[in-house]
């Protein structure tokens, strides 16, 4: 049976590929058909809904994830949505977001974009 792996990666943008190389290793796979970058801590109370480091480092992992394979972002915001969307950045392919009654404004944000997101 096949098996599903979504890990989230929240690093700096010089930590990005020594993370993913030992989330590989820790996990004993090859590859990972997915991998997101979890941009809430850094996005959180910045002034800039896509703060420089955060951009950086999803350059990166957009960089090293393998032909075939998926990146995205876990627990953006809207505004976050916006401000990457606007910023000519890649696309995520999921924003991985909680499902919870007093967080609906993620969900809405998510289906205003038409983003395909994922809930865990």
């Amino acid at each position: 049976m096949p098996r599903v792996l979504t890990p989230d990666l929240l690093c700096s943008p010089a930590s990005v590929r020594a993370a993913y190389a030992q989330l590989l290793a820790h996990l004993g796979v090859a590859h990972l058909d997915l991998c997101c970058l979890d941009v809430s801590a850094a996005a959180r109370g910045a002034t800039d809904p896509w703060p420089a480091s955060v951009a950086a480092a999803w350059e990166v992992l957009c960089s090293i994830v393998p032909e075939g394979g998926a990146v995205g972002v876990a627990h953006a915001g809207w505004r976050t949505l916006d401000a990457m969307l606007t910023s000519g950045a890649k696309k995520p392919a999921v924003n991985v977001c909680e499902l919870h009654p007093l967080l609906s404004q993620v969900i809405h944000a998510c289906h205003a974009w038409h983003n395909h997101f994922a809930m865990d």
